[in-house]
């Protein structure tokens, strides 16, 4: 499922989440949808770190 953020609308979507390398403090992924693909970095709990273009969490 996809929820958008600004309007908060949700929609069914295909989605697939490869783990490409595992950290220490982090975590990266393949993310395909359709063919859009996109690689992002969550911390140890999943919480997204990094989305390129998109977002990314700053620290405190």
């Amino acid at each position: 499922m996809y929820i958008s953020a600004g309007d908060l609308n949700y929609r069914q979507v295909n989605q697939r989440y490869t783990l490409l390398e595992k950290r220490d403090d982090s975590s990266l992924f393949r993310y395909q949808s359709g063919n859009f693909q996109e690689t992002i970095t969550v911390d140890i709990n999943g919480i997204v770190i990094d989305y390129p273009d998109l977002f990314y969490r700053e620290n405190f």
